[in-house]
């Protein structure tokens, strides 16, 4: 029976480990994923993955996702395949292999009794007890973990992982927030410029090697240079005006550049606001 194991690790430090051979696996936060990750940076509907019969892993993005997929380093566009996979979704890291005969962190295969005795099989039955019932003794006085033994059932239909990075969902927000406002209304300049703000702030948070926190940064220089852009062609726009003395065109570009400019530039914006009265003043 052909099998995975995938190691989950948050900010390069390992959490768990977990084997499956039904594919294919759908990975993602939502509920109806066979590998359940909780963590903001995880698409609802992340990727897909299967195994074929010469050993060769395969991954899928789902189309839509705000946090990018880096596997081996690259990121990924449709899919993706090899030996063994190394993905990364921002803070969230994803071992891929074919899974070993008893790895590490996982269970092994229970001895078989055939050969052995009946009273040295009552015997370990009942030191086993005997163990249990120090440990259930003595149990008040040792701190409760939080966990239960309704956290193993015997057949994992679903596996979840709650993988919580304080840095790495505050990064996330930052950058599903900015965008939301840069996109909502892209004539609105203060907005963008609080966008712009906002993804900056998650471009420095202290994940250094993220690949979000290096997503933030590229996509926060790609806003500054469409603003820039933006300004110099208002700007373009209204020394064109004041040339053909357009008294409306004035009205409408002056107010619309102080937009774009800082409190320091104060002589620049008072030009710009009589330029903005000129029709008034006529």
């Amino acid at each position: 029976m052909q099998e995975i194991e995938i190691a989950v690790l948050i900010d390069k430090k390992k959490q768990a480990t977990y084997r499956f051979s039904e594919f294919p696996l759908e990975i993602g936060r939502d509920a109806s994923c066979h590998f359940i990750i909780r963590h903001k940076v995880i698409g609802r509907k992340l990727c897909k993955v299967w195994w074929e019969p010469d050993g060769i892993i395969h991954l899928e993005e789902h189309s839509g996702l705000t946090n990018p997929i880096y596997v081996n380093g690259t990121l990924v566009e449709g899919g993706i395949a090899a030996t063994s996979l190394s993905a990364r979704i921002g803070p969230v890291g994803l071992e891929i292999r074919k899974a070993t005969r008893n790895p590490t962190g996982t269970a092994q295969t229970r001895p078989s009794w055939a050969g052995i005795s009946l009273p040295v099989r009552v015997a370990v039955g009942a030191l086993t007890l005997l163990l249990a019932a120090i440990w259930i003794w003595t149990a008040p006085s040792r701190p409760s973990s939080g966990v239960s033994m309704a956290d193993f059932p015997l057949k994992l239909t679903f596996t979840t992982v709650d993988a919580v990075s304080p840095d790495a969902e505050q990064a996330a927000y930052a950058v599903r927030m900015a965008e939301t406002e840069y996109s909502r209304m892209p004539e609105d300049i203060q907005r963008r410029k609080s966008a712009i703000e906002q993804m900056d702030k998650a471009a420095h948070l202290p994940l250094p090697n993220s690949p979000l926190s290096a997503r933030a940064r590229v996509i926060s220089k790609k806003w500054k240079s469409e603003l820039n852009a933006a300004y110099r062609l208002e700007l373009v726009t209204l020394f064109h005006a004041i040339d053909n003395d357009d008294v409306k065109q004035i009205q409408k570009s002056a107010p619309k550049l102080i937009q774009y400019l800082d409190t320091s530039e104060k002589g620049l914006i008072l030009w710009l606001q009589r330029q903005s009265n000129i029709g008034e003043e006529q």
